[in-house]
């Protein structure tokens, strides 16, 4: 669906789709971040680990599971040590209700020079708070360019959601979200594609029942592991290609 065209159906259906906002902000349970450090390591053994940054909003703070160990940035690091057979050391920099702009100013951290894999997940509040397809470029941009100047780690960005099978929301607010994620992750792939080392992830997890938490919205512990899994596996094959 264009922008254009979005819009065009978004108009048509404002009244519907600002009632069911409210009424889903109003009801829908508020989760809030996983406990614990947001760092550690996928095994006791950290000799010459592969250290894994993952930066963004809810999901890599964990919102759906009641700590870090269970969250994205660890089951990453988990399944990746068992595909490549090497221990690999995690942090997480995230924040819920975050949006591209927020991790430009406030989440990047100050070793990166130290990172082998950079992972970013974002994208889920830019779609429903309606960032513009130009400014949610402009700031991937500035991103990428910001992270360049610490590191040249390949930087990978995870697929935006499915959002149109989030529980949570109800139809046609869902469709309309799912189109507007879809039309996110287009621009995505358009703008990583013009920049050096950088692509998308993507994850085949369907947004059902057993994969999401009590809210409807974000990932279970489930959802994480399966996640992680996905993940780390075009992950560790990109690492053989390029040993």
């Amino acid at each position: 669906m264009s922008n254009s065209r979005f819009w065009l159906l978004f108009t048509g259906l404002f009244p519907v789709i600002v009632a069911q906002g409210i009424h889903t902000k109003r009801t829908t349970v508020r989760l809030p971040e996983a406990a614990g450090e947001q760092f550690g390591h996928s095994s006791l053994s950290n000799q010459n680990a592969l250290k894994l940054v993952v930066i963004g909003e809810s999901t890599v703070a964990g919102v759906g599971v009641s700590h870090q160990q269970q969250g994205l940035a660890a089951q990453v690091a988990i399944a990746l040590e068992q595909q490549l057979a090497k221990s690999v050391q995690w942090f997480a920099y995230g924040k819920n209700g975050a949006r591209l702009a927020d991790v430009c100013l406030t989440l990047l951290p100050q070793h990166l020079h130290q990172a082998d894999i950079i992972l970013v997940s974002i994208g889920v509040n830019d779609t429903t708070r309606l960032s513009s397809l130009k400014h949610w470029q402009q700031h991937l941009t500035v991103l990428v360019t910001k992270i360049r100047q610490h590191s040249n780690a390949p930087i990978r960005f995870l697929t935006l959601p499915p959002m149109h099978q989030f529980t949570a929301l109800p139809s046609p607010l869902r469709q309309v979200v799912g189109f507007r994620a879809r039309a996110l992750d287009s621009a995505l792939r358009q703008t990583l594609s013009q920049l050096l080392d950088c692509a998308v992830i993507d994850y085949q997890t369907p947004m059902k029942a057993h994969f999401l938490a009590e809210d409807g919205y974000h990932p279970s512990e489930a959802g994480y592991v399966v996640i992680g899994q996905d993940v780390a596996k075009s992950l560790a094959m990109e690492h053989a290609y390029a040993a």
